[in-house]
């Protein structure tokens, strides 16, 4: 019987023990907080609006019709400068050039090639080397009505600067110009040591009572208002232009900027002044007759600008062909697309190359 009496009370204390545990498990399974990490849903995220772009403030801005990019009203407004640049290799590197707009690159005599760059927006301390003025120079300078900047000319741009009336700054007698003290103790380069300064320049047109404000706010071209392809176009990542076999121009495409960057042949077309290579967005190429004066001493060429042609337009890493025209010396050339509009490109600096039409360009 006492065997039964505490065989009984075991089993009790059993059961009561286990009916304690499961009470405990199933009091600590309802907690409030255990139900949230283990038995609620994961709540995901309301995807976040993107990030309004704030509208750019365009108080006392408008279009540069040089380049289409929005500057100073005041500077807008203002008319450009072109620059005859010296593109001979022992003249290099230039200064100040990356700050131009546009770029002209033609032929002069024995072969080289010279750079009229059209300033306006700018305020580099050091610009050049400057050098001398050839007729077809100033015919250009015409496009975009800017003040002619050169060191000396050539008997035929002479003769066109006093019967056009250019306004232009002379370095062989306006002040606005220097000899680099470092390039004229060098032999054989007293000829590549002018240089000229924006504060100079303006200082000096003022001086000459020449008009500054634009005579209207016409441009060269149209401009996207995006970044844009052109119409028709032909991948190209690199375009060379032989100039001569001593002078050939390379640029190569950068996707990562849509920005073709410049060469001279093999190396890198460098402002001294930054120590960066050239970069613009557009390219054309100019197709026009060019020929050495019969009995000129010095090699000189005479280029057919006032005339018509074909030519190509390069950006966005695309070229396709275009056309163009100029009616008289002091009128804008104009240039158009296949279907004959009013050339469009992208923002930003554009390099015109004045080419012989006997030449081949290439695109690779």
């Amino acid at each position: 019987m006492s065997k039964r009496i505490l065989l009984f009370v075991i089993l009790v204390v059993l059961l009561f023990t286990s009916c304690k545990k499961n009470e405990a498990s199933s009091a600590f399974s309802n907690r409030d907080d255990i139900n949230v990490i283990t038995n609620t849903p994961e709540i995901k995220d309301e995807p976040e609006e993107p990030p309004k772009v704030p509208e750019r403030d365009l108080t006392g801005l408008a279009v540069d019709n040089l380049t289409g990019d929005y500057i100073k009203e005041d500077v807008a407004a203002r008319r450009p400068v072109a620059v005859v640049i010296n593109n001979l290799k022992k003249a290099l590197p230039q200064s100040g050039i990356s700050q131009a707009d546009i770029f002209y690159e033609v032929l002069a005599e024995g072969d080289i090639t010279r750079i009229i760059a059209v300033f306006k927006d700018f305020d580099s301390p050091k610009i050049g080397t400057v050098r001398s003025a050839r007729d077809y120079f100033i015919t250009l300078a015409g496009d975009t009505d800017a003040i002619f900047v050169h060191f000396g000319g050539s008997p035929q741009a002479y003769s066109d600067i006093k019967s056009k009336k250019t306004d232009n700054l002379d370095g062989m007698r306006d002040g606005a110009f220097w000899r680099d003290p470092e390039r004229f103790a060098q032999k054989g380069m007293y000829e590549h040591s002018a240089y000229t300064s924006a504060e100079k320049i303006f200082e000096y047109v003022t001086k000459k009572g020449y008009r500054t404000g634009l005579k209207n706010n016409d441009g060269l071209f149209e401009f996207f208002d995006e970044f844009s392809y052109p119409d028709g176009g032909t991948l190209t990542d690199t375009v060379t232009v032989p100039f001569s076999p001593a002078y050939t121009s390379v640029f190569k495409y950068d996707h990562k900027t849509n920005l073709f960057e410049k060469y001279n042949g093999t190396t890198p077309h460098i402002d001294e002044e930054t120590g960066e290579i050239l970069k613009v967005s557009n390219i054309i190429i100019q197709s026009t007759k060019m020929w050495v004066i019969n009995n000129d001493s010095a090699g000189r060429r005479e280029v057919k600008l006032v005339s018509s042609g074909k030519g190509y337009l390069v950006t966005g890493g695309e070229y396709t062909e275009i056309t163009w025209e100029k009616t008289a010396a002091d009128s804008p050339t104009k240039y158009y697309d296949a279907k004959g509009n009013k050339l469009t490109l992208n923002k930003g600096k554009t390099w015109i190359c004045i080419f012989q039409d006997n030449g081949t360009v290439t695109f690779e």
